[in-house]
C-alpha cells in the first residue's frame, strides 16, 4: 500500500484548467521529486495534498485513509505538511528571520514583531 497517492486529481480555477486527471503513488522510502515549468501545477498539487485546495475531482490517499476532505489541521496532525516558496519570513538576515522563530515561542508573536525586542534577542543569541 503506498504512503501517498492521488487519484485522477482535477482542480481548477475559473476557466483555468490546474490538474487534469493526476494520478501518483509514494511508497514509504521513497524519495520523490516534483519538477515541472513554472505553471505546470506543481504548487497547486501540494496544496490539495496538504488540504488547502479542494480538489473538484479525484482522491487523495494517505496511509490508505482517504484525506480528500479532511482539513488541513487533521493532515498536519497526520504529519503532513509543506514549505512556502518564500525563502524567508522576512527581509531581513537569518538571524533575525531564526529571532522572530525564537521571540515568537518566548515572548509571543506580537513581541516578536517589536524592533527592541529584536535588537535585545539578537545580542542575547549573539553573545550567548
Amino acid at each position: 500500500m503506498p504512503l501517498l497517492e492521488a487519484r485522477d486529481i482535477h482542480l481548477t480555477f475559473g476557466g483555468v484548467v490546474a490538474l487534469r486527471g493526476v494520478d501518483f503513488a509514494v511508497e514509504r522510502g521513497q524519495l520523490v521529486a516534483l519538477v515541472g515549468p513554472n505553471g505546470s501545477g506543481k504548487t497547486s498539487l501540494l496544496n490539495c495534498i496538504c488540504g488547502f485546495y479542494k480538489p473538484q475531482k479525484g482522491r487523495i490517499y494517505f496511509n490508505g485513509m482517504d484525506i480528500t476532505h479532511k482539513p488541513p489541521h487533521k493532515r498536519a496532525a497526520l504529519g503532513i505538511g509543506r514549505t512556502f516558496q518564500t525563502p524567508y519570513i522576512f527581509h531581513g538576515t537569518v538571524l533575525d528571520n531564526i529571532i522572530v522563530g525564537y521571540m515568537t515561542r518566548h515572548g509571543g508573536i506580537i513581541n516578536s514583531l517589536r524592533y527592541k525586542a529584536m535588537r535585545e534577542a539578537r545580542e542575547r543569541l549573539r553573545y550567548s
